[in-house]
């Protein structure tokens, strides 16, 4: 995706997350996708669960979880390793990092 800024063209630093794992057939459920979309373009916080699986804490990730998700920890694991852009995940540090820059928005 390109936008303008000042007539020369910004290339966004990561391309929109697969929703649906196309071998499994696992999606992000709907609600949780605009909050994704939220953290991913203008750093706001997504909450304990993503907050856990973003920065890589596997054990409150589960304590965050609902049913839903403990029940697709597996899923996703899968879908930040191969769909969540790599300097918005993987600690946290780099998730704090992420939100207060504002998301990728307001790094152009």
């Amino acid at each position: 995706m390109t936008t303008k800024k000042k007539d020369k063209p910004v290339t966004h630093t990561h391309t929109q997350p697969k929703w649906v794992n196309e071998h499994t057939g696992w999606e992000v459920p709907q609600d949780t996708r605009k909050t994704i979309e939220r953290y991913l373009e203008y750093g706001i916080d997504p909450g304990g669960f993503l907050n856990a699986l973003f920065s890589d804490k596997l054990t409150d990730t589960f304590q965050y979880a609902d049913e839903f998700n403990r029940e697709s920890i597996e899923y996703w694991v899968g879908f930040v390793f191969w769909e969540m852009p790599h300097p918005a995940v993987g600690s946290k540090e780099k998730v704090q990092a992420h939100k207060e820059k504002g998301g990728y928005r307001c790094q152009e």
